[in-house]
Order: C-alpha cells, then sequence, then structure tokens
C-alpha cells in the first residue's frame, strides 16, 4: 500500500502524499484512496 500511495503521487495522481499514513489509517480509509487511485486512472 504504501509502495502504490507513494507512486500515485509521483505520478500525480494524488496531490497529498497519503504513504507516511499508511501505518495508522483504518482499512476504510486505504479503501477509499484505492477506489480513489482507481477511477482516477480509468
Amino acid at each position: 500500500m504504501r509502495a502504490l500511495l507513494q507512486r500515485a503521487f509521483a505520478e500525480n495522481v494524488f496531490k497529498v502524499n497519503h504513504a507516511p499514513k499508511v501505518a495508522t489509517m483504518t482499512r476504510g480509509e486505504a479503501l477509499d484512496l484505492l477506489i480513489s487511485y482507481v477511477a482516477r486512472q480509468a
């Protein structure tokens, strides 16, 4: 998850780097980010 979020930030999919928050995020927060990532790649 951390690597995916880092890549998404590096590729400007997300304007905020969420990777440092992985250790403390809930499953729901992680799922929301994954859904956002997939939606923005379509």
